[in-house]
C-alpha cells in the first residue's frame, strides 16, 4: 500500500468523522433551538381579581409572550357544585341592574400575550342601595368559590392557572372597632 492511498483513506475517514460531528452538531443546535422557542413563546395565565365599591371583576390575563390557548375553565365551591362558566354561579339580577360584561370562554379560544378577557363584570352606582345590596350578594358568592383554567400554548404544554376567589369576602366579615384596648397608639380625649 502506498502512501498515497494511506492518505486517501486517512483523508476519507476524517471527512466520515467530520460529517457525523457536523450532523450531531445540527441535530443539538435544532433540539436547542425548539427548547429557546418553546420557552420564549410560553403563555402565563393569570386570574386577576378587582374588587371595588362600583365595580366587581374576574378576569383572564395572558401575562405570557405567546398566546394562550384555553382548553377549559371550571368554577367550582366547596359544596360540590361546580360550573363551566362563571356566570352560571352568580344569583339573578334585579330589576334595572344588568352585567356590565360576562363570557362563556370555550375551547380553542385563543388570547394574545398581554391581552385580558373579562369573565365577568358588575360595574353600578355604589349610592345605590339596590346596587350595593346585589354587588354584595355578588361578592358572598364569588368569595366561596375557586377557578381554574386549562390552557397550553402554541407549542402544547398543558398548563393551569387557578385562583381561589375568597377575597371577595374580605369587606363582607364584621370589621373589628379600633379601641385603645386593642390599640395603644390611640389617646384618650
Amino acid at each position: 500500500m502506498s502512501t498515497l492511498e494511506s492518505l486517501n483513506e486517512y483523508a476519507g475517514l476524517m471527512s466520515a468523522f467530520a460529517a457525523i460531528f457536523s450532523l450531531i452538531a445540527i441535530l443539538i443546535t435544532y433540539f436547542g433551538q425548539r427548547k429557546h422557542n418553546e420557552l420564549t413563546l410560553a403563555p402565563h395565565g393569570y386570574i386577576a381579581l378587582g374588587d371595588y365599591s362600583n365595580v366587581l371583576r374576574v378576569t383572564l390575563e395572558n401575562n405570557g409572550a405567546g398566546p394562550l390557548i384555553v382548553k377549559g375553565t371550571r368554577f367550582h365551591d366547596g359544596n360540590g357544585s361546580e360550573f363551566e362558566h362563571l356566570i352560571d354561579f352568580m344569583p339573578s339580577t334585579p330589576e334595572g341592574i344588568e352585567w356590565s360584561e360576562f363570557i362563556k370562554l370555550q375551547e380553542d379560544r385563543p388570547i394574545k400575550a398581554g391581552e385580558k378577557v373579562t369573565l365577568l363584570e358588575l360595574a353600578g352606582d355604589p349610592n345605590s342601595s339596590k346596587f350595593r345590596e346585589f354587588r354584595d350578594q355578588c361578592r358572598t358568592t364569588l368569595g366561596r368559590l375557586q377557578a381554574e383554567v386549562r390552557y397550553h400554548g402554541v407549542y402544547g404544554g398543558a398548563k393551569i392557572a387557578t385562583r381561589d376567589l375568597e377575597w371577595f369576602s374580605r369587606t363582607l366579615q364584621e370589621q373589628p372597632q379600633v379601641t385603645k384596648q386593642n390599640n395603644p397608639l390611640i389617646e384618650n380625649r
